[in-house]
């Protein structure tokens, strides 16, 4: 009879413990789907705003104050925009070691240290490299959208001040 209940709350405790792992794997795969939606949206409104300065900027050479606010608004939109995503996606890659982790605590309470070793994704050198090089190519790409955005600011406002004058 005692066997017989150790081997239940065996099967109940496994049981758990493999629904924590799908529950893990799930937010997982939900994070990171969203992580490439703001990724696109983010892009989206860079390229757009780069796009719509192209036209703002045409219309100033013919020395029109709104053109130059325009452009000022159209900057400072784009920049929050781009920092927020960019803070929104780095947070999101902090948490994803959390889930990584839970997988691996289980996998080692259910399998044995050799196949756990196997099934390890963090460990692989692959991913550590991708890993380590998709976070600092996007954190590049949003620096370098910022400082355009910056010097179209600076461009502008440079622009107003010798309209007026």
């Amino acid at each position: 009879m005692g066997d017989k209940q150790k081997e239940n709350e065996s099967l109940i405790s496994d049981s758990a413990l493999l629904s924590e792992f799908t529950q893990a794997w799930e937010q997982h795969r939900h994070l990171d789907n969203i992580r490439t939606k703001y990724l696109a949206f983010g892009f989206t409104v860079a390229f757009a705003s780069i796009a719509l300065l192209g036209g703002i900027i045409e219309r100033i050479n013919k020395d029109e104050i709104d053109a130059i606010l325009l452009g000022v608004f159209v900057c400072l939109f784009a920049l929050t925009v781009n920092d927020f995503i960019k803070t929104l996606v780095n947070d999101m890659s902090d948490v994803f070691p959390h889930y990584e982790d839970v997988w691996k605590i289980i996998r080692l309470k259910l399998l044995d240290d050799e196949l756990e070793k196997l099934l390890n994704v963090r460990n692989s050198k692959k991913v550590i490299n991708r890993k380590s090089k998709v976070g600092l190519e996007f954190g590049k790409i949003a620096n370098v959208f910022q400082f355009i955005y910056c010097l179209m600011i600076f461009i502008l406002i440079w622009k107003f001040f010798y309209v007026l004058l």
